[in-house]
């Protein structure tokens, strides 16, 4: 998920037989019968423009075949299998943007329902993934109509750095939680890794382990693990820092240019070996515990005691 927003001429609203309002482009796209739009996106966003349709083709390409967004959702499915939930168990995709992991967890008989505050790339996640349910709502507000809680797992992948209160968005993922159920996620890992990069793509923080533990402890969660991955990927990163920088000042214009750079694919060799890079770091990984060691990315996994967790919403 890019936090984004899409102002009322970008997306418009048709009415359905059913009377449920369903979004459609301006390019009159019929919507996906498998998409259930809730709420709206609220106006005024800082960020980017999520409808800008040059940016959303840079990202629907970057989803499809740049190495980290395949080796992110290989490590997703490896980690989430390690913490016992197996399927078909049932999973809520939390800010699942346009359905890159959602469609994978489906593929791999998951039964999965999304959620997405962007119309647009909920439409585009319904698409990819026509067995799941999709939601255009914003979980920290009241969503009459949105029933199908209670959930075994709540993933938030790469969800939490965005957002100015995580912890109001995991009480509200802990509701949708059955007792014993799990929240899994992944975040950006370590503030000396920050960038220009981060600022432009609507980050509020890198994690580390200490206070993501703090954070999901406070939210009454178990925590089970914190571990850091893509070791590989900390020298890219820094280089990256290096030539962003950070803290320069913002114009709409450099913040489109710097959100689109850090999307573009890389050169066909590179793209080959960082996904070679990755696979290699994933196969060490199943024989030595990498997790202590600083990534650019952190795993978490918390569990909803068992007694005293309030009712399930």
């Amino acid at each position: 998920m890019l936090p984004a927003a899409a102002s009322d001429h970008d997306i418009t609203m048709n009415e359905p037989a059913s009377g449920r309002a369903i979004p459609d482009s301006d390019t009159a796209t019929v919507a996906p019968p498998n998409l259930r739009v809730l709420a709206r996106t609220p106006e005024g966003t800082p960020e980017y423009d999520i409808s800008d349709p040059a940016f959303l083709e840079i990202l629907s390409d970057s989803q499809r075949r740049h190495f980290w967004f395949q080796a992110r959702t290989r490590r997703i499915l490896d980690l989430l299998v390690g913490e016992g939930a197996r399927p078909p168990a049932r999973v809520l995709d939390v800010g699942c943007g346009g359905g890159v992991v959602l469609s994978a967890l489906a593929d791999a008989g998951f039964e999965v329902v999304g959620v997405e505050m962007h119309a647009v790339l909920a439409a585009a996640a319904a698409r990819a993934s026509p067995r799941s349910r999709v939601y255009v709502l914003d979980l920290a507000t009241p969503a009459p109509g949105f029933d199908e809680a209670p959930f075994d797992v709540v993933g938030l992948f790469d969800v939490l750095e965005h957002l100015d209160d995580a912890g109001a968005a995991l009480a509200s993922c802990v509701r949708r939680l059955r007792p014993g159920g799990l929240i899994v996620g992944t975040v950006p890992a370590l503030m000396a890794l920050w960038s220009d990069h981060d600022a432009a793509a609507g980050h509020r923080l890198r994690y580390d382990p200490a206070s993501l533990r703090a954070l999901l402890a406070r939210s009454g969660l178990e925590v089970r693990a914190c571990r850091y991955f893509f070791q590989t990927l900390v020298p890219g990163l820094v280089i990256r820092r290096l030539v962003l920088g950070r803290g320069a000042p913002w114009t709409p214009h450099r913040r489109r240019e710097v959100a689109a750079r850090s999307l573009r694919l890389p050169s066909p060799a590179m793209n080959v070996f960082f996904r070679g890079m990755c696979a290699a770091e994933r196969a060490l990984e199943r024989a030595l515990p990498l997790g202590t060691i600083p990534g650019t990315s952190i795993w978490f996994s918390a569990e909803r005691p068992l007694s005293g967790a309030g009712p399930i919403a």
